[in-house]
């Protein structure tokens, strides 16, 4: 058996609603146990301007396990989540 940990990316989308977007991200940051992940959250066009200012403060919160990475306009979901990937 392996005995080794590896980096884990979970990327969640930015166009759902704020409520939402915070409730699983504070369920993330809260009872994730496995140490060595990061949440990258999409900022999409679609996304409200709330959810757009909330986005912009995410990377000073999380003790250093939240991105937010700009997606452009136009871009279908795969691409949308491969844009989140690179």
């Amino acid at each position: 058996m392996l005995n080794f940990l590896c980096n884990t990316s979970i990327i969640l989308s930015g166009e759902y609603p704020l409520a939402i977007l915070q409730r699983c991200l504070e369920s993330l940051l809260a009872k994730t146990r496995y140490p060595f992940f990061e949440v990258i959250v999409l900022d999409q066009p679609l996304a409200d301007a709330a959810t757009r200012r909330w986005l912009s403060a995410l990377p000073t919160v999380g003790g250093g396990k939240l991105q937010v990475v700009q997606v452009g306009a136009g871009a279908g979901f795969a691409e949308t989540i491969n844009q989140g990937v690179s």
